[in-house]
């Protein structure tokens, strides 16, 4: 490897590096936990057992999302939890996540209004407000998995265009593929 490519790794990744492994599994970990707790409070909220029948019925399909994307954001954590490498499983993870915060907000305010469950409406807020800390450890970890990726990408560039200038200067020989193997 060409001692320009091998200084720019060494550098390591923009920002001081990415995330431990170890703290992103734990903060998966917990979001899980956290999940967890959620779904039965969430199927507990169902507007099908609210007072004000009338308006529970606008709140149906919100509910129905909610708990559906609880589940989903279930499984994309254990996905992400198996390959944390992976900006395409941490990112299914955050839209999930944020994705269930925004549903559940309108949801929360629906139950204090039409529902008469104020204590399940505050358990719906305070279990995802238990996610911050978890949803911005993903955040830095995708950030810091973004600007390596990005790094690795320039040091590729670089060696390219050095191999590239070096391969058309005159007197250069360019080797040859070695013949294929008879069998």
């Amino acid at each position: 490897m060409p001692v320009v490519a091998m200084l720019l790794l060494a550098q390591g990744p923009v920002g001081g590096g990415v995330t431990p492994e170890w703290d992103v599994r734990k903060q998966v970990e917990l979001l899980e936990t956290g999940i967890n707790r959620l779904l039965p409070v969430l199927t507990a909220a169902d507007p099908a057992k609210w007072s004000n029948q009338e308006s529970a019925a606008a709140y149906l399909k919100q509910w129905q999302s909610c708990v559906s994307e609880a589940r989903y954001l279930l499984l994309s954590t254990q996905e992400f939890h198996r390959t944390p490498e992976k900006l395409t499983a941490a990112l299914d993870v955050l839209f999930r996540l944020d994705f269930l915060q925004a549903q559940s907000r309108s949801l929360v305010d629906g139950l204090r209004r039409h529902g008469n469950a104020a204590e399940t409406a505050y358990q719906i807020e305070s279990t995802l407000s238990q996610t911050a800390e978890s949803r911005e450890t993903l955040r830095r970890h995708i950030q810091d998995v973004a600007e390596l990726r990005e790094k690795e990408i320039e040091v590729a560039r670089k060696e390219a265009q050095r191999c590239r200038v070096t391969l058309s200067q005159p007197g250069v020989a360019v080797p040859k593929p070695p013949p294929a193997k008879k069998q």
